[in-house]
């Protein structure tokens, strides 16, 4: 029984956020873990898929922390749309 999820949601996410800002493959692994927690807290899913968005948009250019976040929530790993999905596959293979 929890009380008070969304009050402990909300530190966990500025405590992530904060721990975010830093660098290093020991740090994601931390927010992984964190984020994890997360998730068992009442509506916590919603809000780790929220901060994460956050973190792909604001992070993309961290390769370290992307490939964490796919490796620990493959469901939030952004889909290609549209032509995109042709582009890549032909620049996978080399066609372009």
């Amino acid at each position: 029984h929890q009380k008070f999820p969304a009050e402990i949601l909300a530190l966990y996410e500025k405590g992530v956020k904060e721990l975010a800002i830093s660098t290093g493959r020991k740090i994601y692994y931390r927010v992984a873990d964190l984020l994890k927690k997360m998730r068992k807290i009442r509506g916590g899913k919603e809000k780790v898929n929220e901060i994460i968005h956050y973190f792909r948009n604001l992070y993309k250019i961290r390769p370290v922390m992307m490939e964490i976040l796919n490796k620990n929530f493959p469901e939030t790993i952004p889909q290609p749309k549209g032509k995109d999905v042709q582009k890549r596959i032909d620049k996978s293979l080399g066609l372009f």
